[in-house]
């Protein structure tokens, strides 16, 4: 399934999303990785979510797409989206989007 494209155009409430999660989403996940996924799965209904999350194959799975949690990898992602939610903000990610 593809993820649509963020259109303001075409609906301007809709959102680029990256959430973050420190835990694998997979088959067996601790309480902190099955919170993040439903969240992801709930917000990606209205916006366009990718999840970071550590070692995940890049992958598209029920409209969320999944990224691996690599340092350079969700700086860029964070800079190009217009929400982070994420459990803990790390420091570098902080200092990345200072003044953005």
């Amino acid at each position: 399934m593809d993820v649509p494209s963020s259109n303001p155009v075409a609906d301007p409430a809709r959102r680029r999303v990256l959430l973050t999660v420190h835990g694998r989403i997979g088959e067996k996940m601790a309480a902190p990785e099955v919170r993040g996924w439903e969240m992801a799965r709930a917000l990606a209904h209205r916006h366009d979510v990718t999840v970071a999350s550590p070692g995940a194959p890049e992958d598209i799975r029920e409209g969320v797409r999944f990224m691996d949690a690599r340092r350079r990898s969700v700086v860029a992602e964070a800079r190009r989206a217009d929400v982070l939610i994420a459990p803990r903000v790390p420091p570098y990610l902080f200092a990345a989007l200072a003044g953005s």
